[in-house]
């Protein structure tokens, strides 16, 4: 956290972030699409996250959920490909090149089995309680 934090107090510009950079975070952290009926269909609309209803112990879920993540910088000469299928791999636009068609429907056919795969979740669920507080436990 510190090291992400120090982005933003380094004095060279070329390592701050734009204004408009930091605005598309802010309005990911604070928007969430959200499904709404509207008659007998179902649409997709942006709504604004209500983070009131929050309880200390979901914040803590979220917090430990985060800190599964890790934060690299791609090289300036082999960009990554976040792939919108599946579990939305990341590649490098290398590799991507390099396969040819067959390989390349081939991972598609593949990502696209595994999107329709029920997801295999790790939920938190209190192990037990341990002088006034829960013990948790990935399942």
């Amino acid at each position: 956290m510190l090291q992400a934090l120090t982005l933003f107090e380094q004095p060279e510009d070329d390592l701050l972030p734009s204004d408009g950079v930091v605005y598309r975070i802010l309005d990911l952290l604070t928007r969430s699409p959200v499904k709404v009926r509207q008659g007998k269909r179902a649409t997709w609309v942006t709504a604004p996250v209500d983070f009131s209803d929050l309880s200390s112990e979901y914040i803590g879920i979220l917090y430990e959920g985060l800190l599964d993540f890790e934060l690299r910088q791609a090289e300036p000469d082999n960009p990554m490909i976040f792939l919108n299928l599946g579990n939305q791999p990341v590649l490098p636009l290398s590799r991507l090149e390099e396969m040819d068609d067959r390989s390349l429907e081939s991972l598609v056919e593949k990502l696209k089995k595994e999107a329709k795969a029920p997801p295999v979740r790790k939920e938190r669920r209190p192990k037990r309680i341990v002088r006034g507080k829960m013990v948790w436990v990935k399942t």
